[in-house]
């Protein structure tokens, strides 16, 4: 066993960054080269791992460390698994990103125009959402954030990249789930007048003074509100307001059901969504929206267009969007349904899409097949962008003409990414 083992741990030279954020090494094999993937290395470090896998390895020791690597601020960046880039330098982070968009888009045979970059001025202490992972024994509670690529839970004292007010929710949420037995899920977002809004799921048994001890933390006005969904409940429990407040793109507060998608990073949103609605200005009517939430993107573009047509599942969504619209004098046709199976209508001229992590290749495949001329699409990984990207391409003669990147997610290997396609004439 002990050489078998042996075998496995050999020194390797990491050549790039991957998708992921991980290092890739090249090692020999009996097919030739074969790349392997190492967490938290950095290009040119020479290094000491142990291959776990045909395409994974786990690093034992750093032997010529990087110029670029940092110390982390925060202690727990080698166990958690939220800032996986907190050893690289931040402008080595900002160069990389766009580099990894380029990298997936070339491996399908994209053409890929200048990489715009937007920076965000917080790169700490700018998170306005985040789910920790709770389990209440008989021995006490344990909250914290998942491992990287496991579900073992990390307990931290403090966290670096969320919201002050939201980090010291997070340090009391043991002490107000103590006494509870089971297991869940506790989402903490900015509500209103900037007090955290509070999201709890759970499978178990919850101490009856969770509920008392809410409502006075609630009145007390150190939280706006908190819902707790208890599993088999119809009904949430609700104490004050628990939706979340996102900035907006005008500035105002956009409202978020509880628990309920927002940008994590609230500085960085109206960026985002200012960008879109530029590009949406110099673009043909009727729009339709998939992936609509709550509105983010529709109230920038219900000011561009009389005819927006929004597609979202989630009904709590919808209506979050309509009141976000509503408040602000903005119409739009708000449609509830799968955004993956949606009739693109043949008037309908531009799709802006904002899908999950998993793309949307169903939806992407009927708007390569309909009559829009232009698409903007929103993604979070540049692997389903570049598959979504090239049906847009290769199936429904659209060109990439523009594409930028935005640092939602500092210290972290996320990349946030707007594509726009133009149908060939």
């Amino acid at each position: 066993m002990a050489n078998r083992r042996r075998a496995r741990v050999f020194r390797a030279r990491i050549k790039a960054l991957a998708k992921g954020g991980n290092g890739v090494a090249s090692v020999l094999s009996g097919q030739g080269q074969n790349s392997i993937l190492v967490p938290g290395t950095l290009p040119g470090e020479l290094v000491e791992i142990e291959q776990i896998s045909k395409t994974k390895a786990s690093l034992l020791r750093i032997l010529e460390p990087s110029a670029h690597r940092i110390a982390p601020p925060c202690t727990y960046a080698n166990s958690c698994g939220g800032c996986d880039w907190m050893h690289l330098d931040l402008a080595i982070q900002r160069r990389t990103r766009p580099i990894l968009v380029h990298d997936e888009l070339h491996r399908v045979g994209i053409p890929t125009p200048d990489i715009g970059s937007h920076h965000a001025e917080m790169n700490l202490a700018y998170r306005a959402r985040a789910r920790l992972a709770v389990v209440g024994t008989s021995h006490g509670i344990i909250v914290g954030f998942r491992a990287s690529k496991s579900r073992r839970i990390v307990p931290v004292d403090t966290c670096l990249v969320l919201e002050p007010v939201l980090d010291i929710a997070r340090a009391e949420l043991a002490s107000w789930l103590d006494g509870s037995e089971g297991m869940g899920e506790v989402t903490l977002m900015l509500g209103r007048n900037h007090l955290p809004a509070i999201y709890v799921t759970w499978k178990g048994t919850l101490n009856a003074n969770v509920f008392a001890s809410a409502q006075d933390n609630v009145e007390q006005r150190r939280w706006a509100g908190v819902s707790i969904w208890l599993d088999g409940a119809t009904v949430p429990a609700t104490m004050g307001d628990p939706r979340g407040v996102a900035l907006g793109v005008d500035g105002h507060d956009l409202f978020i059901p509880p628990g309920g998608f927002m940008q994590a990073h609230n500085q960085m949103n109206p960026t985002l969504v200012g960008h879109v609605q530029s590009i949406a200005e110099t673009l043909g009517h009727p729009i339709l929206e998939l992936f609509a939430g709550s509105g983010n993107f529709s109230i920038a573009l219900a000011r561009q267009t009389p005819d927006l047509e929004t597609v979202e599942q989630q009904d709590a969504a919808v209506a979050a969007a309509r009141s976000n619209l509503e408040t602000r004098g903005l119409r739009a046709r708000l449609r509830v349904d799968d955004a993956e199976k949606t009739i693109v209508r043949s008037a309908v001229r531009t799709v802006v899409l904002d899908p999950p992590r998993t793309g949307a290749k169903r939806a992407v495949q009927t708007i390569a097949a309909s009559r829009a001329r232009d698409v903007v699409m929103v993604s979070c990984d540049p692997a389903t962008l570049a598959r979504d990207s090239a049906i847009l391409v290769h199936q429904g003669r659209f060109e990439l003409h523009r594409i930028d990147v935005f640092e939602m997610f500092p210290h972290t290997s996320h990349v946030e990414t707007v594509a726009c396609f133009r149908r060939k004439r």
